[in-house]
């Protein structure tokens, strides 16, 4: 039934904010669900997503990861789709993907959730993910300060950084760019998964980006 329940969201949205993107709506839909993990398993981020719908809260999310039809094409190309299939999807036979893809397409690719793969047995490891936000809330002037909460006990050996951490917006539709770091180390062999979230909040709205940083499975 979820599928169900998520579109019939989304058309609720639409008829709100008709001006809205697909990438918007489903930003608002992720970032303002309520989470409610399963302490018992670290890796159940995969399970249940970003959490349970809040179609009230996702009326206004006051801030929304929005992403281009050039992002998608990246996207699409980076993962291997090629020319022609990207071609099938889209419509348009004037789209190429390029010989070599940026190898920032997905780590950067502008969506509400954040997730990390490292090798296993990693010593340490640093990664650096940029994402942009648009102001769609109820006021013009708005500040948002980021907080990062830790999911589960083996996200507290990560260190999580977000630059900058506050967000000033002076008028709708305006975009704010950041940085989030997450670096760690010594990762066991056995599989390894670490859960957090990067929230950022007005004091009224909460905009919640779920982090996953998990170990790959040996080859």
């Amino acid at each position: 039934m979820a599928c169900p329940h998520v579109a019939a969201i989304a058309a609720y949205l639409k008829s709100l904010h008709p001006n809205w993107s697909p990438s918007a709506i489903k930003s608002a839909i992720i970032t303002t669900n309520v989470s409610d993990p399963i302490l018992a398993l670290a890796s159940a981020d995969f399970a249940y997503g970003s959490g349970q719908l809040n179609p009230v809260n996702a009326t206004d999310p006051g801030l929304v990861y929005e992403t281009t039809t050039e992002d998608d094409l990246k996207l699409l190309c980076h993962l291997g789709y090629g020319t022609s299939r990207v071609r099938v999807v889209t419509g348009d036979n004037n789209i190429s993907c390029p010989a070599r893809t940026s190898p920032t397409a997905i780590k950067d690719f502008n969506y509400p959730s954040i997730v990390i793969p490292v090798p296993p047995k990693s010593d340490s490891f640093e990664t650096g993910l940029l994402r942009t936000v648009t102001n769609v809330g109820s006021a013009a002037n708005a500040t948002y300060r980021a907080e990062v909460v830790v999911t589960t006990e083996s996200a507290r050996e990560l260190k999580i950084q977000v630059k900058p951490d506050v967000l000033c917006f002076e008028y709708l539709g305006e975009k704010k760019s950041f940085n989030v770091t997450v670096c760690g180390g010594n990762f066991p062999a056995d599989p390894f998964f670490a859960s957090a979230a990067l929230i950022w909040s007005d004091g009224t709205r909460s905009v919640r980006s779920p982090i996953v940083v998990y170990t790959l499975p040996p080859m």
